[in-house]
């Protein structure tokens, strides 16, 4: 490896240069705490120092800065191509101290600080320089030439960025300047100090590094505490593998891409990376054991590893690396970032429902195996989601219905259908499902389930589930009701909400725990277990299910009129001049009834209409 380093004070980091911004490097990023941080520990030293020479007359402060102690503001990178400098890493702090030139050139400025004791000029030939083109700013941010322009002839006010590094370089510059005036405070003799000590006294180590060690030099220094994501670790391994008249092509494709999917966010995913770790994930792992092995922290390093991911994945040269960002790269972000619109919905969108629905139980091995049975460019694409998504949800939703779902059992079996259905037909898809549930149903039962719709699974479901599935089941019960009989669909978003509120919906007992209820059933023991069966429960809003909760059936009945049309089908007065609710009631086949009186036949005939419901519903 070929690194220079050079030890610089900052008079030579900005004297005659001019340095662009790599390609690996991000946006301009800082916000008040780093440049906060940045200014305390300079002023830190500063402060210590000054209050030694403070007596110094103003023309001996340039002798006396000599005295001043050394600060270190560490370290940045840079590789020279072509005859220009690219600032490789190093640009964060770069542009702040560049705002920070602009503050102290306006500043000395106001101050009327005389040419024979500082150079006002020299402050503006730190922030930008004059060459045949014309004028450059010495950190040159190509796009936001505008902002600096603005703030370097002090026009803050006219000025509309357009990026966030724009807003960025505005809102810091903002602070920066209010912070420098308060240390100064309009004093001439301790603004000629602090230039002198910034620009004499204050030092950075230039490390000078040939195109072929970047890579490896840039992972170095993340790997030693700089605060780098491992997506910008991956951009720079990949596109310094891509000549210098065509990176700029593939900069933007990135950028672009990772911008969309940095908003993509659940409570179980996070961005940009989360999208390598499934991409990865789906496309080049056959079990649940490699698949641990491979996380958001550390996928960029599968891919350079020299093992079974980066054999298969070759992205060793630059025709390699542009297929990659062409065709894989482009393709299944674009389906990461579709399957999410409809993940993320405030209500499903009927193509894609089952997505929604996997959403909202967080059942994201949608994900891999949507990701995983894609083809690039699949004329199949949708159908494939739709199945996918659709299979998801069935197979979950009906093992916690029959009471065999374990997620340390089901997460491998995602592995093993996305072998089955990786860049596979719609069939394979089918089938791989169908297996998994007829396999995960014997293991929990002992027993071969000819056929998965077995009552005896069901009869005894209830109180016992997960509680977020409960709410989902009955919100599509609702569903399910409502889109038959021409009603409004529920809101999933509320009936599944977790958070106990009197707005939320929470699960009513029919049977509350009373005397009068404990006495139709054999024993209290009975009751107990008929009352948590799901024909004994309901969806209620949290104040109507707090003022039922010790009432008698009868009461009851009150409360569910006019709230959900599960529960409003327990009333009398649901089934007066409903004809819509009869033609679906009668083409379905199914023993709705109002009940005046609930007990334990009428828990069982509530489970088995549920139980024949769900046939319906997962088919």
């Amino acid at each position: 490896m070929d690194i220079t380093p050079d030890k610089q004070n900052l008079r030579d980091v900005f004297s005659n240069k001019i340095f662009y911004i790599d390609f690996y490097q991000r946006q301009y990023k800082w916000n008040e705490e780093p440049v906060k941080e940045l200014l305390d520990d300079i002023f830190f030293t500063f402060n210590l120092e000054y209050e030694k020479y403070k007596e110094v007359s103003i023309v001996e402060i340039k002798k006396t800065i000599t005295k001043y102690s050394w600060y270190y503001l560490n370290t940045y990178v840079t590789n020279k191509t072509e005859g220009k400098i690219y600032i490789v890493d190093g640009q964060q702090r770069l542009t702040t101290l560049t705002l920070i030139n602009i503050c102290l050139y306006h500043l000395g400025k106001d101050i009327g600080i005389k040419p024979d004791i500082i150079d006002i000029d020299f402050i503006s030939s730190c922030i930008a320089t004059t060459t045949i083109d014309g004028k450059s700013f010495v950190i040159n941010h190509e796009k936001e030439k505008g902002i600096l322009e603005g703030l370097y002839k002090d026009k803050i006010n006219d000025m509309n960025p357009t990026t966030k590094t724009g807003e960025n370089i505005i809102e810091n510059y903002k602070r920066i300047k209010l912070y420098i005036q308060k240390e100064i405070h309009g004093n001439e003799s301790r603004f000629i100090a602090f230039v002198q000590y910034l620009f004499n006294r204050v030092v950075l180590i230039e490390l000078s590094a040939s195109q072929t060690d970047i890579p490896m030099l840039f992972e170095a220094i993340n790997d030693r505490g700089m605060s780098l994501k491992p997506h910008e670790i991956l951009k720079g391994k990949l596109l310094g593998k891509i000549a210098k008249d065509k990176v700029e092509k593939y900069n933007e494709l990135w950028e672009s891409q990772v911008e969309k999917l940095e908003k993509l966010y659940t409570r179980q995913i996070a961005g940009v990376d989360s999208f390598f770790e499934y991409y990865l994930r789906s496309k080049y792992v056959d079990n649940r054991t490699k698949a641990q092995e491979i996380t958001k922290d550390n996928y960029h390093r599968k891919l350079f590893d020299k093992k079974e991911i980066s054999q298969k994945l070759s992205l060793e040269n630059e025709q390699q690396v542009i297929r990659f960002l062409d065709e894989d790269f482009l393709y299944y972000s674009n389906l990461w970032i579709k399957l999410f619109e409809y993940r993320n919905r405030d209500e499903y969108h009927n193509e894609f429902k089952h997505v929604y629905f996997n959403g909202l139980n967080e059942m994201e091995s949608q994900l891999i195996l949507i990701l995983g049975a894609c083809d690039y460019k699949d004329e199949n694409e949708n159908r494939k989601i739709q199945e996918i998504s659709y299979h998801v949800d069935r197979t979950y939703s009906l093992l916690r219905l029959f009471q065999a779902y374990e997620s340390n059992k089901f997460n491998p079996e995602v592995y093993k259908i996305n072998e089955r259905v990786r860049n596979g037909n719609v069939e394979s898809v089918r089938n791989a499902f169908k297996e998994s549930i007829s396999n995960t149903l014997f293991t929990k039962y002992d027993q071969e389930i000819k056929d998965i719709f077995n009552a005896s699974l069901f009869k005894s479901t209830g109180i016992d589930l997960e509680p977020n599935f409960k709410r989902y089941f009955f919100a599509r019960i609702e569903d399910f009701i409502a889109i038959e009989t021409n009603n409004p669909r529920p809101d999933f978003g509320h009936l599944t909400k977790t958070r106990k509120t009197k707005n939320n919906y929470q699960i009513e007992h029919i049977l509350a725990r009373n005397e009068e209820n404990i006495e139709k059933f054999k024993d209290e023991e009975e009751f107990n277990l008929e009352r948590n069966r799901l024909g004994a429960l309901l969806l209620l809003k949290g104040n109507d299910n707090a003022s039922s909760n010790n009432e008698t059936y009868k009461n009851k009945l009150k409360t569910y009129a006019s709230t959900l049309l599960w529960n409003e089908t327990l009333t009398g007065d649901f089934y007066k001049s409903n004809k819509s609710f009869e033609d679906f009631k009668n083409r379905h086949n199914l023993n709705f009834k109002p009940y005046l009186e609930f007990g334990k036949k009428e828990v069982e005939e509530r489970q088995s209409l549920l139980f024949e419901i769900v046939k319906i519903i997962w088919k």
